[in-house]
């Protein structure tokens, strides 16, 4: 794969002078958690009635324009105007966190502020304190959306506390700062914003999973800011150094630490991004690495700037070098075929409303969701990480495959309409052949009136009892 580096590679030793610059790393991970809108049936399902939910329970609009994405990317995301969703795929609502902090409060009887402090236990009983930055959920018109919860703490050893990447399990306990003797359940909080708002974690919704392990799924964005750390050419070792920083975020472990590369993963994607400094120097700013189930970002910045350098900027003005919408697109695609499986899975396309409904969100995802990664960006950074993105999720083959279903749909329909054109044909058929004998019956009757009086009202009886159930037939039909 592009930007592929091999495991090959010799042990990073960090000077004492740099293992003090990590100390002062900021840390913020975005928890991307797919959702599935809770209807009735699919077909009930419309941006516009879930964009009312969320503002009659507190949740604002905010605007996906993002400086580095071309004008009609950003305009898919845009705000609501007086025509609507329609041109829309995707609607944005963000609650504020002292908002979302109310259904802490729910479980532990009092206010909790949106400066708050958690922790979460380590392995040795250390406690990594941590605090919510953002609450956000981006609605796909497929019913398909994605929740998406920022922290920020000082090591990565939370992140995956907090989630355990790569097992069944999680750390869904969490303790306040400022009172040792309260604990709250993340799941829990979790579990409350969504029902809010008629919403569920995916997994949930296919298998009715548990929302103990209701971040099992999430796909975790983590970033690393680096104050200080920013001089130096763009040579090979300054890359790998990168690259461990990378790793070390991937498994938790503190910036700097030692990594044991044997146990790497093979498929991968890693890039990096340099430009001019102070004095004409050219230097590696960030280094990017993703894998399937999840991606790592390391920033450096001036000193002077450690301030200002965010981690969980999603909300900032000038939002350089966040990759979040990239994975948002890319999931969007793959969750959204996932859930047209289901559909055909639980065989409601045999419905015809359903199956209007299906071959029409996927007519919408293949012609205004479906999104070239030369298409989205200008920069070549975003437009490698976001092809890389589709290959690791195998997006293309994902889109043949709807078109396959497609197919199918249009067969399934042609099918139907054959057998229902069989069906009037036989009824015809019936109905000609009941209208000869009624005539042969009356001319008889006329002739042997006396003689088969009795006959005739028994053929007159049947006669109606196959009317009705003719009758019966095509209301049958039609209803279908």
């Amino acid at each position: 794969m592009n930007g592929n580096m091999t495991d090959d590679t010799k042990n990073i030793t960090f000077s004492e002078s740099e293992l003090r610059l990590f100390e002062n790393a900021r840390v913020g991970t975005y928890y991307i958690l797919p959702l599935r809108a809770n209807v009735r049936a699919v077909t009930d399902f419309s941006l516009e009635s879930y964009a009312k939910i969320f503002e009659k329970n507190g949740w604002e609009q905010y605007e996906w324009d993002y400086d580095d994405l071309y004008e009609h990317i950003n305009e898919l995301f845009s705000k609501q105007t007086d025509s609507g969703t329609r041109n829309k795929i995707g609607i944005n609502y963000s609650l504020t966190v002292d908002k979302a902090m109310e259904f802490f409060s729910c479980q532990i009887g009092k206010d909790i502020d949106g400066g708050q402090i958690f922790y979460v236990d380590g392995e040795n009983g250390e406690k990594m304190m941590f605090r919510f930055r953002c609450v956000q959920i981006v609605l796909m018109h497929t019913g398909i959306g994605f929740f998406i919860l920022g922290i920020e703490s000082d090591t990565p050893q939370t992140y995956d506390l907090i989630l355990n990447s790569g097992h069944n399990d999680s750390r869904m306990e969490l303790g306040l700062a400022d009172d040792p003797n309260v604990n709250v359940s993340l799941g829990s909080f979790i579990e409350k914003l969504l029902k809010s708002v008629d919403m569920t974690d995916y997994a949930r919704y296919i298998d009715k999973g548990q929302y103990d392990r209701i971040l099992r799924d999430a796909v975790p964005y983590t970033v690393a800011i680096v104050p200080g750390y920013v001089y130096g050419g763009c040579s090979d070792e300054i890359k790998e150094k990168i690259r461990h920083i990378c790793l070390n975020i991937r498994h938790g472990q503190r910036i700097g630490s030692a990594n044991d590369y044997s146990n790497s993963d093979e498929a991968y994607y890693c890039k990096y991004a340099s430009t001019s400094t102070r004095n004409g120097k050219i230097t590696v700013r960030w280094g990017l690495y993703t894998l399937f189930e999840m991606t790592t970002q390391v920033i450096f910045c001036d000193e002077s700037d450690k301030d200002s350098a965010d981690p969980i900027n999603v909300y900032s003005e000038n939002r350089e070098d966040n990759y979040l919408p990239f994975m948002i697109i890319t999931l969007y695609e793959r969750y959204s075929y996932l859930f047209f499986s289901e559909i055909f899975k639980r065989n409601d396309i045999s419905a015809k409303k359903v199956n209007i409904w299906a071959e029409e969100q996927m007519i919408v995802l293949k012609a205004l969701g479906n999104v070239m990664p030369c298409d989205m960006t200008p920069y070549s950074n975003e437009n490698s990480f976001l092809s890389a993105q589709r290959e690791l999720y195998e997006i293309p083959e994902t889109l043949k495959l709807i078109d396959d279903k497609l197919n199918m749909i249009n067969h399934i329909q042609e099918e139907k309409s054959e057998n229902k054109k069989r069906h009037m044909e036989f009824i015809i058929a019936a109905f000609g052949i009941f209208s000869i004998l009624c005539d042969t019956l009356g001319v008889v009757s006329y002739l042997f009136q006396n003689i088969v009086t009795p006959f005739i009202l028994w053929g007159t009886f049947l006669g109606e009892v196959f009317i009705i159930a003719a009758l019966s037939l095509i209301l049958n039909i039609r209803k279908k």
